[in-house]
């Protein structure tokens, strides 16, 4: 390993998470404590030349799971603001959001399993929205359990 990098090295790929090798993206070949001089080293993101390759290959991560996930979700959306959702298959859903643009690169979601059908996950999902304030301090556009339905909160 010390070997090969005490050449010049055209790219050098740290994270902290084997996420990249999970996806094919690139190939474990080792680690070295002999990192040279760090003030020339140059940080990129994907972001920064137009497309995006990562969408493609998290989107093929999600397809891979095997697991049906039931339940709500929220993320940090385009605009800014959390965005709170239910679904029975959480990680089809999230596909759509990120082939909407709704869900950016890069962002954290949160996963909560609910099960018991589409009326409990629309309860969760609005006791979520209340605790963070409602939909006029969100990316939701309206509540999922509203006005006529109100006796099925707790």
């Amino acid at each position: 390993m010390e070997s090969i990098i005490q050449d010049n090295v055209l790219v050098c790929a740290h994270c902290t998470t084997n996420f990249g090798v999970k996806l094919n993206l690139w190939d474990k070949v080792g680690k070295s404590p002999n990192l040279g001089n760090i003030r020339d080293i140059i940080f990129k993101g994907t972001s920064d030349y137009g497309h995006n390759p990562m969408k493609g290959a998290v989107k093929n991560f999600l397809k891979s799971e095997s697991k049906t996930i039931e339940g709500i979700y929220e993320f940090v959306a385009e605009s800014g603001k959390t965005y709170v959702g239910q679904s029975k298959d959480i990680l089809k859903r999230l596909m759509q959001h990120i082939d909407s643009g709704k869900l950016p690169e890069g962002a954290q979601v949160i996963v909560k399993e609910v099960l018991g059908g589409k009326t409990t996950r629309e309860v969760a999902e609005q006791l979520r929205i209340r605790d963070l304030g409602g939909v006029d301090n969100l990316d939701n556009i309206r509540n999922p359990i509203g006005p006529a339905r109100q006796h099925l909160m707790p």
